[in-house]
């Protein structure tokens, strides 16, 4: 009879515990559903901002040059990477030192902690968030100042590098740069595979500028309607007189600002403009006549057309 007693106390005993750990387990269940409820119904975070892309032109042919050549394209692929990142790191510095106490910094505050840099295959991407603005339409205003800033620095970083030395059988490295002003930009907080917080950005915007690298080349930086209206306030006088282009100027240097022609496939109504000077494109001739691609089959007829004109 004892024993019988003490196995009907161990079973209550049994069945008390497991009522524990599953009230446990239905707590921690509830308080995931809550939070996850919670999180739907917290609207995502809207931002505005700049947008960089540079890719490296004709990187298939020299990652095929470099093996050929028994050279290292890892070396060369990562000086690429290392000088996009320390020039994405300078030009942070150099946004958080221009709206350091300025007005315009609160009502247009950088936000440097959520900064999206990485790099896709050969191309470098930055990212550039402020703060949404509460006013309707205030959004697509880009700061003249910022947008200068952040232009001049990557007029010099395409310079930098571009100028990175390849070995002489292999063509000189050039990029497709494309920078645009985006609003309604999400930003996304993710966890990589090693559990580490990262964020990234999704949106319409974002997929604009990545069509728009299909009509980029060395010869020209490819600005969207936003940043184009930003900088424009700073063109100069333009003495050819052409009311199809702008005339800007930064220290030595001048360049025009044309709107490109070419629609882009499922966007209606999207305005890109290209920037360019006479040393651009005259530097993008030879590149291009080493090119695979067909642009140089119109480069080489052109060409010869402009020396037909000459004689």
């Amino acid at each position: 009879m004892k024993i019988i007693e003490e196995y009907l106390l161990m079973q209550s005993d049994h069945k008390h515990s497991r009522n524990h750990r599953n009230e446990k387990v239905n707590k921690t269940i509830e308080n995931a559903k809550e939070k996850s409820q919670q999180e739907e119904k917290r609207d995502p975070k809207v931002v505005n901002g700049y947008l960089i892309l540079l890719d490296m032109v004709d990187s298939t042919k020299r990652k095929k040059l470099y093996i050929e050549l028994n050279e290292h394209w890892t070396n060369h692929i990562n000086l690429f990477y290392s000088e996009f990142f320390k020039s994405s790191d300078e030009l942070m510095g150099e946004i958080e030192a221009k709206l350091e106490g300025d007005e315009r910094d609160k009502k247009n505050k950088f936000i440097k902690a959520k900064v999206v840099v990485k790099v896709i295959g050969d191309m470098g991407f930055l990212f550039l968030p402020f703060e949404s603005q509460p006013i309707a339409g205030e959004n697509r205003k880009a700061d003249c100042t910022i947008s200068k800033l952040i232009l001049e620095d990557v007029i010099e970083s395409k310079k930098k590098i571009e100028s990175k030395e390849s070995p002489p059988e292999i063509p000189e490295l050039k990029l497709k740069t494309i920078v645009t002003y985006l609003y309604d930009v999400y930003l996304v907080d993710l966890i990589d595979l090693k559990g580490n917080q990262m964020t990234d950005v999704i949106g319409k915007g974002i997929d604009f500028s990545f069509r728009l690298e299909k009509f980029a080349n060395s010869s020209c930086i490819i600005l969207n309607k936003y940043f184009y209206q930003s900088v424009i306030q700073l063109a100069v006088e333009n003495q050819s007189n052409r009311l199809d282009e702008k005339k800007l100027k930064f220290g030595d240097e001048e360049y025009f600002v044309y709107q490109g022609k070419k629609n882009i496939k499922s966007w209606e109504k999207e305005e890109f403009y290209y920037l360019t000077n006479q040393k651009m494109i005259e530097d993008n001739f030879e590149n291009s006549k080493s090119s695979d691609s067909e642009d140089s089959i119109v480069i080489d007829l052109f060409s010869k057309y402009i020396s037909y004109k000459k004689n």
